[in-house]
């Protein structure tokens, strides 16, 4: 192993220092095939309180079937059903968002006659097992019973909360706010009793935290697959939404082979970080591959950390040169680059913490929870391309891109796939339509790749609503809603208890490694992380300095995962599952 010392040493002078192309060693990535060998089809609810979030989870699923490009994709309304389309589809995914949603009689009828796959997700089934009773328990030697309510009464309330999947506890989000006296969580599951076990597959179960009773929350039979809850409900890390990935290959029929991989990306990595800190983490990270989140421009327009006064230099400043020393050295020890904005904040003004790169945003508009004033195309790309010129001037090429805590409008988001067509970071989404010289397009066009063909820099881009959804990936997503390859980050980041006002953003390296060995459910697994250079500074800290983050490379190899290099993965072959 080469000292940090003799790295630092032998990095080049700054006018020695020779352009590094994007991503040394990776391989020509091709695009998906153009030919599909599934066709899918994701129905959503859209009626009463709740109908709005129908089209953000369709979305949802939609993006992990962005996991499989064998697979295509349309998105509808279940209002708008069509007469022989569960025929049409190799599998539909029905997302019961919406309990007593109006189902067609059309869309009753295909479904008691279809042999195609049929995933059925929520709220509903009731609908189709209750007329008649006895044809849906002789076909499928399944019976639907009830809907399982949690009363939400307080801190003590018990329900379905623990999913048994492959050996792996995994929760049902529960929440309780003392302060306010409310319960956070999604307060429902169908229960289902299984009659012929030679004809039922259950592939996940879910226990009552009171009683200790289990009941079936993935079950197969014939061509129905049923899911006892919404899983894109309140997700996190730890959740039983876990089991719902690993299961989409289940779903479309296409396995991957086994394999757990792990990614580490340096966050926030701007000229004010120290130099020291950019060290500590070579040594640890000790030749494994890695990731710098580089911000090639810091601005404290307000002086906050310069006694009031201005302060704004980028990395090719004098000021900065001890800093892009170090990063060099980075890169030389096994670093690759990924662009992370342009300052990481937003003008004069606070955005919405103190304007400093690094806090604040930087495409969203974070005091009014929307898009910034004066916002384009013309605008995001212009960021984009000042910061890729700006590593360049300095050598450096980046291979991906990551928005400032994820956060963008959706003109920002197509501007940005316009010059980096990979992203790594997790998804933030809205429901969307957009115009083109008078068209109405929405997320089929996307996912269908209509929008390739259309002049997408002129387009009227509208956001429907206030409603938001943000999505994990226990694996890497070969196209989004967005048209973005993603890379997945899955087990967050150290966060202190003393660095938030949400307690339930508190993060520890415990936490990140559950997260990790959750996620060896997937068979695809992947523990990916990130991790602030000011926090391997602070050893007084819970979970800070140096061995806070060779805990995690650490903990991370003993669950068996292998570090690799993000920016050469490519998509797994897929093998067709047998029925």
């Amino acid at each position: 192993m080469l000292v940090v010392g003799l790295l630092a040493a032998c990095t080049p002078p700054v006018e020695e220092w020779e352009p590094q192309p994007a991503c040394r060693n990776a391989p020509v990535r091709e695009a998906p095939p153009v030919e599909h060998d599934v066709q899918a089809l994701v129905l959503y609810d859209t009626t009463g309180d709740w109908g709005d979030l129908g089209i953000l989870y369709a979305q949802m699923v939609v993006n992990l079937l962005g996991h499989f490009p064998e697979v295509s994709v349309e998105v509808k309304p279940v209002n708008q059903y069509r007469s022989g389309d569960l025929d049409t589809f190799d599998v539909t995914f029905y997302l019961g968002v919406v309990y007593a949603e109006p189902l067609s009689i059309t869309f009753k009828e295909d479904f008691r006659t279809t042999s195609n796959k049929v995933v059925w997700i929520g709220q509903n089934l009731w609908q189709m097992t209750t007329d008649p009773v006895q044809e849906f328990e002789d076909r499928y030697g399944l019976r639907f019973v009830a809907g399982a309510e949690n009363d939400g009464a307080g801190a003590d309330t018990t329900f379905y909360r623990y999913v048994h999947y492959k050996g792996e506890v995994l929760t049902k989000w529960f929440f309780y706010d003392s302060a306010h006296g409310v319960v956070e969580n999604d307060p429902d599951v169908g229960v289902t009793e299984v009659l012929d076990p030679t004809r039922v597959e259950v592939f996940a179960e879910i226990e009552h935290s009171g009683t200790g009773d289990r009941i079936p929350y993935v079950v197969r039979s014939g061509n129905l697959t049923y899911v006892a809850d919404n899983p894109l409900t309140y997700q996190h890390e730890l959740d039983r939404y876990l089991a719902f990935t690993d299961l989409m290959h289940e779903f479309v029929g296409i396995d991957h082979a086994e394999t757990l991989q792990a990614l580490f990306r340096l966050e926030d990595v701007h000229p004010w970080v120290a130099p020291a800190a950019l060290e500590q983490v070579i040594e640890v990270v000790d030749g494994r591959p890695w990731n710098m989140a580089m911000v090639p421009v810091f601005a404290d327009p307000l002086g906050v950390y310069n006694e009031d006064d201005e302060w704004h230099f980028d990395m090719n400043n004098e000021r900065a040169e001890p800093w892009l020393e170090q990063v060099r050295a980075a890169y030389t020890s096994g670093a690759e680059i990924v662009l992370h904005g342009y300052t990481h904040q937003l003008g004069m003004l606070p955005n919405p913490f103190n304007g400093v790169t690094g806090t604040d945003f930087e495409f969203w508009d974070a005091v009014n929870d929307e898009p910034i004033p004066g916002d384009s195309w013309d605008w995001a790309a212009d960021r984009v391309d000042r910061a890729t010129a700006e590593i360049g001037e300095a050598g450096f090429e980046a291979w991906a891109f990551e928005v400032p805590h994820y956060q963008a409008s959706m003109v920002d988001y197509f501007a940005i796939a316009s010059r980096y067509d990979t992203v790594y970071h997790q998804g933030i989404y809205r429901e969307f339509d957009f115009e083109v010289d008078g068209e109405r397009y929405d997320v089929n066009t996307v996912v269908s790749g209509q929008s390739e063909e259309l002049e997408m820099v002129h387009a009227d881009f509208r956001a429907k609503g206030q409603r938001i959804q943000s999505q994990i990936y226990p694996y890497p997503i070969e196209r989004d809603v967005y048209g973005q390859r993603l890379i997945p980050e899955n087990m967050r980041n150290v966060t202190p208890a003393e660095m938030v006002t949400d307690p339930t953003e508190t993060w520890t390296v415990d936490d990140m490694l559950m997260a990790a060995q959750n996620n060896r459910v997937n068979r695809c697994g992947f523990a990916s992380f990130f991790y602030h250079p000011f926090i391997i500074e602070r050893p007084d800290l819970p979970d800070g300095g140096p061995d806070s983050l060779r805990r995690l490379v650490d903990g991370v190899e003993d669950l068996g995962y292998e570090f690799v290099q993000a920016c050469e993965l490519e998509p797994k072959e897929g093998i067709l599952l047998v029925d």
